[in-house]
């Protein structure tokens, strides 16, 4: 029995099944629609709510909520009633994309029962979900304090890179919070479509003129195995979709090294409904 415990929330993007393998608690975001709420990612993977999504249809959610510190406390609790452990590492989006982190840490000051860490991954989205796995795997043989040193290293070597297809396709609402600085980066002369993720924020690094051509300046970017004075050991291969482009894929791969790992991930709704279905990206990990 793992001594620690990994939590995170639904813009890690895990599916159930992966969840479970790894004994991950996701806390679920909230999806607003023209209807109402409701928790989102309870039993569904970013798969499914492509596949359920039908467009710019303005009755589908379309925007996401942080959980609140009483849905982190109620997980924090559970885990420490079910399985005492000596500390609970808590894992969320970049402050600067949202409102989790700050949730997570007031929860954190309420329990007295065990520690609990919080950490700005810097990230969303798979890049976060695969630091969450990473994490989770090293818990099988490691401390927390080991785990999050472990995790900062894996964190700082991340590079991330998307292609927005459309800005905003699932929501009808005004701009706001990061989504409203992406789309005044696209409103710039130059119109970028390509953004980085770069200390916790999408920064515009070009534009693109469609899909095919983004194809291309993705793997460019993942075939750069240098990363500072590292080389790359593994690949994330992004998409917005139910099932990732296989053009898009395959040619990825074909560019990659093949010393480096690769692996294909479904960009899920915190991240995809900002960028779009049919977004794509890619993200490499430094040894």
């Amino acid at each position: 029995m793992k001594d620690v415990a990994i939590v995170t929330d639904s813009s890690a993007d895990l599916s159930p099944d992966t969840a479970e393998a790894l004994d991950v608690h996701v806390v679920p975001m909230v999806t607003y629609a023209n209807e109402g709420a409701r928790p989102f990612c309870t039993g569904q993977g970013p798969d499914v709510f492509w596949a359920d999504a039908p467009g710019a249809d303005p009755r589908f959610p379309v925007r996401t909520a942080q959980p609140t510190p009483g849905d982190f406390c109620r997980v924090y609790r559970d885990i420490v009633r079910d399985a005492p452990v000596s500390c609970i590492i808590s894992i969320h989006p970049s402050e600067q994309l949202s409102a989790t982190v700050q949730s997570a840490r007031l929860a954190a000051d309420r329990i007295t029962e065990t520690t609990v860490l919080v950490i700005d991954s810097q990230m969303v989205g798979p890049p976060a979900g695969h630091a969450v796995k990473e994490a989770s795997l090293a818990g099988e043989d490691h401390t927390g304090e080991e785990i999050v040193d472990f995790l900062y290293s894996l964190l700082s070597d991340l590079r991330v890179c998307v292609y927005a297809a459309a800005l905003g396709e699932l929501t009808q609402l005004e701009p706001e919070g990061w989504w409203n600085r992406l789309v005044r980066g696209v409103r710039r002369p130059l119109r970028p479509n390509i953004f980085e993720l770069n200390e916790g924020e999408f920064r515009p690094a070009g534009r693109v003129r469609d899909a095919e051509e983004a194809t291309e300046r993705l793997a460019e970017f993942a075939s750069d195995s240098e990363a500072g004075s590292s080389r790359s050991n593994f690949a994330g291969i992004m998409f917005a979709g139910p099932e990732p482009d296989p053009q898009f894929t395959d040619r990825v791969r074909e560019v990659v090294p093949s010393s480096v790992e690769a692996e294909e991930f479904i960009i899920g709704p915190v991240l995809g409904a900002h960028l779009g279905r049919g977004s794509m990206g890619v993200f490499t990990v430094a040894r």
